[in-house]
């Protein structure tokens, strides 16, 4: 209620200020973020007026975080400590904090910067799957035993109960998204009839249906494995079976490693693909595309956007042209109240921190399958080297960030 959340910012604001008082009253500066911990930083924690006031802070701040947050965020903040813990191994380990002491804040930007995260530091570590970019050299093949890449592992007869687990936490992840997603991306109405929609990996195809729903003058396309799109076709008859049997829906079984078969497309949509994989079988799938695209195709790509938790220079720039960074003294990215795509980022691929000859790779994405989720920035750079630029992106502040569309067009 809107009377205890008032209360609570009543209590942080009236013990801030008892706090600073009683640091001025004792001559014990209040510590400084940006220098070492040291007994004399913490020197103003010996008075008990202090002590007082840091519970009555800590404790309001805590509890108005869960009063305020999506439930989904609240639990997605206890869920990640296990990744939380391997990437502050691994920081520990490598002395990340004293290669960003002596770069200086001026000078460094750290980019993309259970049981599968006590495997993190080791594979890092490991000269051969340290600098790798294949999907079976993650911290999860090292923990289980496996040189299968997860999807294939996720195919074996063994691992039903995993693959029907996954299959549920990618529907509870689907009732995230805004039913309206794709809408506003594009002016769907303005495309010509008979226009082609292709959802490369579209699974069942849940997110452009939507599309189709409202635009009958569109065909669209659905491409994945075989037995994905057996089993769409099935259900779509029976739930929508008029775009089955006019055709302005259909399920194509298809790789998207290999050439792509539709070249009068539209529309290509990659709907949390990328960011299942690392740059160089990104740049196949996007080469791909790009070799049947017509000069008028749109690529649209959803996926996460990570922000920096430093302040973005590219923030006034075309491609941020719909990015705002939280207010100060707030992290510019919302700090814990966005933990949602760095914990998918630590979920593909590995801690990335780049600085002169010294690689790690980004620890989420990293455990699972060596791939990430990329900044704006890379995503472009990304592009470009394929083919494509981007026109447009649809920047979201958290948590609606969770799917952030990207529209590129061919170079």
């Amino acid at each position: 209620m809107a009377t205890e959340i008032q209360q609570l910012s009543h209590l942080i604001a009236s013990s801030v200020s008892i706090l600073l008082q009683a640091c001025e009253d004792c001559n014990t500066p209040f510590p400084d973020p940006d220098q070492p911990l040291t007994p004399q930083s913490e020197a103003f924690r010996a008075s008990q007026v202090v002590i007082d006031a840091t519970n009555v802070i800590a404790a309001s701040a805590l509890q108005l975080v869960a009063r305020v947050l999506p439930p989904h965020m609240s639990l997605m903040n206890i869920v990640s400590g296990p990744t939380k813990s391997a990437a502050l191994r691994t920081a520990l380990e490598l002395n990340v904090t004293e290669i960003l002491r002596e770069a200086g804040p001026q000078v460094f930007s750290v980019s993309d910067g259970a049981k599968l995260s006590s495997q993190v530091l080791e594979t890092i570590k490991d000269p051969v799957t340290g600098p790798s970019h294949e999907p079976n050299h993650a911290p999860f093949n090292r923990a289980f035993g496996v040189d299968d890449p997860l999807w294939v592992w996720y195919e074996s007869q063994e691992q039903q109960y995993r693959r029907r687990r996954f299959a549920i936490a990618m529907h509870g992840i689907a009732q995230m998204q805004p039913p309206d997603l794709l809408d506003d991306v594009l002016d769907w109405k303005a495309l010509p009839q008979g226009s082609i929609i292709v959802d490369v990996g579209g699974g069942i195809g849940t997110s452009s249906l939507a599309v189709a729903k409202k635009n009958d003058h569109l065909k669209l396309v659905v491409q994945d494995l075989p037995t994905i799109c057996a089993e769409a076709t099935a259900y779509w008859s029976k739930e929508y079976p008029k775009l089955i049997d006019t055709g302005k829906l259909s399920f194509s079984p298809h790789d998207f490693f290999t050439q792509q078969p539709v070249t009068d497309a539209s529309v290509f949509i990659l709907k949390q693909i990328l960011h299942d994989w690392s740059d160089p079988y990104c740049a196949c799938i996007l080469t791909e595309l790009r070799a049947a695209a017509t000069p008028e195709t749109k690529l649209i790509v959803v996926d996460s956007i990570i922000s920096y938790a430093c302040h973005d220079p590219t923030t006034k720039s075309d491609l941020n042209s719909d990015y705002k960074e939280a207010p100060a003294p707030l992290l510019p990215n919302y700090g814990a109240a966005n933990v949602m795509p760095y914990f998918l980022d630590l979920a593909v691929r590995h801690l990335s921190l780049v600085f002169s000859h010294v690689t790690l790779r980004n620890v989420q994405m990293m455990m699972w399958v060596n791939a990430q989720e990329r900044t704006i920035g890379h995503l472009d750079t990304l592009l470009r080297s394929t083919g494509w630029r981007i026109v447009s992106a649809k920047r979201r502040a958290p948590p609606s960030n969770f799917y952030e569309p990207v529209v590129a067009v061919p170079i």
